[in-house]
C-alpha cells in the first residue's frame, strides 16, 4: 500500500500550514512540505522562473509514486493552457 500522499510547494512553511488547514489536508493525513527555495524542484529540473510577473523561481506541477526513495512513475502538468500563457 502507499506509506505517505505528500503535497510539496515553492511556499514557506506558514503558507503551507494555512493551505492545509484550508483543505482539510491535515484532517486526511497528507503531509505538507515546503520548498521555500526551491531546492527540490531545482533538482529535479522542474523550475519555472516568473519573475516577468513578480513571482522569482517557482514549481512546475507534477506528481510522483515513488518506493524505497526511487521515483517510479512521474507525471507533469502539460506546459500549456491559462497558467503557460501568465508566464509567457
Amino acid at each position: 500500500g502507499i506509506d505517505t500522499i505528500a503535497c510539496l510547494s515553492v511556499n514557506d512553511p506558514f503558507v503551507m500550514e494555512a493551505f492545509a488547514k484550508h483543505t482539510s489536508a491535515n484532517k486526511a493525513n497528507i503531509e505538507m512540505f515546503s520548498d521555500s527555495n526551491a531546492e527540490f524542484v531545482k533538482k529535479l529540473g522542474k523550475t519555472i522562473d516568473a519573475a516577468s510577473v513578480g513571482l522569482g523561481i517557482r514549481s512546475s506541477r507534477f506528481s510522483f509514486y515513488a518506493e524505497d526513495g526511487i521515483i517510479k512513475f512521474f507525471f507533469e502538468e502539460p506546459k500549456n493552457g491559462k497558467r503557460g500563457q501568465l508566464l509567457k
